[in-house]
């Protein structure tokens, strides 16, 4: 019976039904790895947000805050700068102002930290009292 004169005789309604199922399938496949992913992503921000956070993680954090918060057009301009910045190092050129940006927002953050860890440290703990 499937001799594969069916295949050829509908060759588009083959080739049609294909790619409508696997790009489900994709689909399907796609979302349930993100939302693993975003469980994942939320236990460990969970466990980084007990620890303490370097300068350089700060500085990433700015970094991922300032891309999300511009257009699309003062990201591009900014990757411009940065990569003329890193392809010639030495040179003597104004400092843009998304690093700026970026500094002060990672010492922001920085700073949260120090804070929320005295407080940690100041809280009583009330099972013992």
């Amino acid at each position: 019976m499937w001799n594969g004169r069916f295949f050829q005789q509908n060759v588009p309604v083959f080739a049609a039904s294909s790619l409508i199922g696997f790009s489900l399938l994709g689909c399907a496949l796609l979302s349930a790895h993100h939302e693993m992913h975003k469980k994942e992503l939320e236990r460990l921000s969970e466990k980084n947000s007990k620890s303490d956070m370097t300068h350089d993680q700060a500085m990433i954090a700015a970094m991922i805050e300032n891309a999300r918060d511009s257009s699309w057009q003062e990201n591009l301009s900014n990757a411009m700068q940065a990569q003329e910045r890193f392809m010639l190092p030495g040179r003597k050129t104004r400092t843009p102002e998304f690093v700026h940006k970026i500094k002060q927002r990672s010492d922001d953050i920085m700073e949260k930290q120090r804070l929320r860890a005295e407080e940690e440290k100041n809280k009583t703990n009330h099972f013992w009292k």
